[in-house]
């Protein structure tokens, strides 16, 4: 959809105009109306299954999301958040892997301590992962404690930390934690002596940048994916979508800006550095294309264009919650 392009209010074929809130959201993923029919269908078990729980559960659900760069976590995760709140009355956080990215000074300075590489934000290593599980934390105690708690955000048109977070006032039933390599495992030594692509035998050529986010990858990182009680994946069909679908994402973020009237931000993303970016993802993101799959509940098989081509759910294995509690 184009940046002029806006939502109508009636779904094709829908009998009944959609609502006030179905509106809001697709204005705020910029998304045609004929997509609320579609995810309606496409993640009917997803949040079948989401209520189930909570129904049950006498404390919050966490559900994470897993998809490489622009596969539409944020808006499957916006999705699942509008449905519970408005049509079950459940309330639903929404953080992002994202919104814990280490500030552009502390990257700065991981730069030079570590690896140059490190400066620039998105794999593990750049992310503040204590912040990550004191937010859980916190989120998972309201109904005891009754303090707000402040979520980060950040602000990937300035790569930053954004000087105020979102305040979180009613205890949360459903805890939605989305990101590009949540549930991601490391991998061997073995795997991480060939370089993955250009920017590995150019840049990292001795192999210490990729050592570095493997071992961060399996230290915090693992603590903070034993949270999550339901796994949702958007998988896409290969890496080469990455970048198409990243360029896209870097338009849609452009837009949503603009229509804030926000301060001038960075110089946006060329062609070349979005595929110059998307290069540190690459090794990651295809280990998880190739191992995450059968430990998914809720598995989507996207094709080129995003759409969903298949789904598969698995059964939700609770012991490891209930020996917990």
């Amino acid at each position: 959809m184009s940046p002029n392009d806006k939502p109508q209010t009636q779904t094709s074929g829908s009998p009944e105009p959609l609502k006030d809130w179905q509106l809001r959201f697709l204005a705020r993923n910029q998304l045609p109306a004929t997509y609320w029919a579609k995810a309606v269908v496409d993640y009917a078990p997803l949040i079948t299954s989401l209520v189930q729980r909570l129904v049950k559960e006498d404390i919050p659900w966490i559900l994470g999301i897993n998809g490489c760069q622009g596969s539409g976590k944020s808006t499957l995760a916006d999705f699942a958040r509008s449905i519970m709140v408005h049509e079950h009355q459940l309330s639903t956080v929404v953080l992002s892997l994202d919104d814990f990215y280490l500030t552009q000074q502390q990257r700065s300075d991981l730069a030079k301590t570590r690896h140059p590489l490190l400066a620039r934000r998105g794999v593990p290593g750049t992310h503040d992962i204590d912040l990550a599980l004191t937010t859980l934390r916190k989120l998972m105690r309201m109904n005891q404690t009754a303090e707000a708690v402040s979520i980060p955000r950040f602000n990937k048109l300035h790569d930053d930390r954004n000087s105020k977070g979102e305040e979180i006032q009613a205890p949360p039933r459903l805890i939605i934690f989305e990101g590009w390599c949540m549930g991601a495992t490391p991998q061997t030594a073995q795997q991480l002596i060939e370089p993955i692509n250009a920017l590995e035998e150019e840049l990292d050529s001795d192999g210490i940048w990729r050592r570095y986010v493997n071992d961060q990858l399996a230290g915090d990182y693992q603590r903070l994916f034993a949270q999550v009680d339901e796994w949702a994946m958007l998988q896409a069909p290969s890496f080469d979508c990455v970048f198409q679908w990243r360029l896209e994402q870097e338009e849609k973020l452009i837009h949503a800006h603009n229509l804030l009237n926000e301060p001038a931000p960075a110089v946006p993303m060329s062609e070349l550095d979005v595929r110059d970016f998307v290069a540190y993802f690459q090794r990651i993101t295809e280990h998880c294309l190739a191992t995450l799959p059968p430990h998914i509940d809720h598995l989507y098989l996207l094709n080129q264009q995003r759409d969903i081509q298949g789904y598969q759910q698995s059964d939700i294995d609770l012991s490891a919650r209930n020996e917990s509690q």
